[in-house]
């Protein structure tokens, strides 16, 4: 028998992102992958967040304006193991950008897993 795919929930409201944020507090373990249009513009814009766990995906929508800071318990959480899709590009952009500082792992803003 087929396991059900369940489709990616769509997250636009910070009610609902308050909602995800409750359900992966449960999680063992998160991954996590982020986009940027850091290709093309001049200073970059995370423009979206994917999100993943429990056999469930969700798409965060950060041009909706939405309180991000919202999901800080989840990364700040060291019982959550978080598993990052970086790559190369994205890494360089978020450790150099311009100010020669990598940020914290518990900062939103995701670091590579050392």
């Amino acid at each position: 028998m087929a396991q059900r795919v369940h489709p990616p929930v769509y997250i636009d409201t910070n009610r609902d992102l308050a909602r995800l944020a409750m359900r992966l507090l449960d999680q063992a373990a998160v991954a996590v992958d982020t986009e940027a249009n850091s290709l093309f513009a001049y200073r970059e814009r995370l423009c979206l967040i994917q999100i993943s766990a429990a056999g469930r995906d969700y798409i965060v929508d950060p041009l909706a304006e939405i309180d991000l800071g919202i999901l800080s318990p989840v990364f700040a959480d060291p019982g959550i193991t978080k598993i990052f899709h970086i790559p190369e590009i994205c890494h360089k952009s978020r450790t150099e950008g311009g100010r020669g500082q990598k940020h914290a792992p518990h900062q939103f803003i995701p670091d590579t897993i050392r």
